[in-house]
């Protein structure tokens, strides 16, 4: 300690300190406009983004209230979906069955565990990854069911309007919506 004390009372010290610390003020003040450049753009992006998105759902509703065929093809594919989603919950059960109750020394993995049978762990890994993983592409499917779902129930109230009706229809709303909120 008495050296680190004497040391910071030199003159090379004192000085390498005051010249560190002009640096350090130049320098920030050209990273401070970088940083400033660099999150504007990622907000006009981010908004540039979301109409983007906001455009092609509104598209995607359009679609689907003006066109039986695309309707009809959408809304197959909204039940190919729920079954693959379910498909893939029951098939993510099994493989948890497996693993919890069988798996290859006919014991449990928690048995296995608490018996200290690190086969029987290792065998039962493997069925408990593939349930998360079965478990994963559900969600993955249902929730775009799901989605599509909202879609559907969204197109019924547009069915015989135009396009620009529809788009100026729902800014219109979001700008309302917007304001109640503050943004």
């Amino acid at each position: 300690m008495q050296n680190f004390l004497a040391t910071m009372l030199t003159p090379a010290w004192l000085i390498s300190t005051v010249v560190v610390g002009i640096l350090l003020n130049i320098v920030s003040g050209y990273l401070k406009d970088g940083i400033d450049r660099s999150i504007v753009t990622v907000g006009r992006r981010a908004t540039q983004s979301r109409s983007r998105r906001t455009e092609r759902h509104w598209r995607q509703i359009h679609m689907l209230a003006n066109d039986r065929q695309y309707n009809r093809r959408f809304r197959m594919k909204m039940e190919t979906d729920g079954f693959v989603g379910n498909l893939c919950l029951a098939f993510s059960a099994w493989f948890l069955f497996i693993a919890l109750m069988n798996n290859g020394s006919h014991l449990g993995i928690f048995a296995a565990i608490v018996m200290k049978q690190p086969g029987a762990v290792i065998a039962g890994v493997a069925p408990i990854l593939s349930a998360g993983i079965f478990l994963m592409v559900a969600y993955r499917y249902l929730s775009r069911r799901l989605l599509h779902k909202f879609y559907l129930i969204d197109s019924e109230s547009y069915v015989g309007k135009s396009f620009e009706s529809i788009y100026a229809t729902a800014t219109e709303q979001t700008a309302m919506g917007d304001q109640r909120e503050g943004r």
